[in-house]
């Protein structure tokens, strides 16, 4: 029986990527105390914050009981807050806590640093070449079979 040869290199080197991308967002994930849904929810946050639970499920696509489950974990861990609107008392913004955006600054710093070292190994026109390959990967590789 002939043993079929690896010729997946490319898959392998994006495995390994894959898991040094993951190392590092676990080392966030721990230093921030959260789940990588609470994480994605709290990045996604920036664009959302000083909206009402309502608002931030419309924008997320994601369902208000979510959305209002994941805020009260955050709160919790006080990294966001509701806030009573003076002009109406009904109406509860969610913002972020003085830690919660530190924290967050903390995550986008992280992605910065890993964004800041790929460019430092690429000159520019590599880099930008790199971003396009990767970007026809995500585009076409689940249409591969």
């Amino acid at each position: 029986m002939e043993q079929t040869q690896n010729k997946s290199e490319a898959v392998d080197l994006l495995a390994v990527m894959f898991e040094i991308c993951l190392k590092r967002k676990t080392i966030v994930l721990d230093r921030m105390g959260v789940t990588e849904m609470e994480y994605n929810f709290f990045m996604c946050l920036d664009k959302c914050n000083n909206l009402n639970i309502m608002q931030i499920a419309n924008h997320m696509k994601l369902a208000q009981p979510k959305v209002s489950r994941m805020t009260d974990k955050l709160i919790k861990k006080g990294y966001l807050k509701r806030e009573s609107q003076k002009n109406d008392h009904r109406s509860v913004k969610i913002v972020f806590t003085e830690n919660g955006l530190q924290m967050y600054n903390y995550a986008v710093e992280n992605k910065c640093m890993g964004e800041e070292r790929i460019k430092s190994i690429l000159n520019e026109e590599k880099y930008e070449e790199f971003k396009s390959l990767l970007q026809q990967l995500i585009n076409n590789y689940s249409k591969i079979s």
